[in-house]
């Protein structure tokens, strides 16, 4: 404690505490985990389309130089890539799973075209949507506890790594109308 005209007042660091813990701690690991590179790089090969923009990342995750960070973060170009339009960029998305209804609801309302990976969750009410938009078959990521890694923790393993099949998509939103966009309750 620091006393100024006999007012008892705390230190910096003690009155920063949750601010400090925020800024050396910012890892929510349900939305660090990022495809691993050679996956990705194999994808951007097959496919023939490079991204210059990662829409759902951290600077932690990113993989590439510009990004849209869901939390405020210095570096990147965005913050919330759902509020930007996607129309003229050339995007990689990974994003949470619980978000990607609205990505790809976004990408037929921006009629835009990128790299979109998602589980292979057939059953789910997304899943008919990310098929009508694919242009290029999709590459395939099966099962492996290499296949997501967290940059925070390379030695862990996604809790769904023995089961998890990922697709790595090139979609285009450009010949759906956003009427054609089922509508998310």
């Amino acid at each position: 404690m620091l006393t100024i005209f006999g007012l008892q007042l705390p230190t910096c660091g003690s009155a920063n505490v949750d601010a400090d813990y925020a800024s050396r701690n910012f890892t929510n690991i349900d939305t660090e985990w990022m495809l691993n590179d050679s996956s990705l790089t194999k994808a951007i090969k097959t496919l023939q389309f490079q991204p210059q923009i990662d829409l759902f990342a951290s600077r932690l995750n990113k993989k590439f130089e510009k990004y849209c960070a869901f939390h405020p973060d210095p570096d990147a170009i965005v913050i919330d890539a759902l509020s930007i339009s996607w129309s003229n960029l050339r995007f990689y998305s990974f994003p949470p799973f619980s978000c990607i209804l609205k990505a790809l609801q976004k990408i037929i309302q921006d009629q835009a075209t990128g790299i979109f990976v998602a589980p292979n969750w057939m059953t789910q009410a997304w899943y008919p949507i990310l098929t009508s938009l694919l242009i290029a078959p999709p590459v395939v990521c099966k099962p492996s506890h290499r296949l997501l890694t967290l940059p925070s923790a390379p030695e862990q393993y996604h809790p769904l790594h023995k089961k998890l099949e990922l697709h790595i998509c090139l979609l285009s939103g450009k010949t759906l109308n956003s009427k054609d966009i089922p509508k998310h309750q």
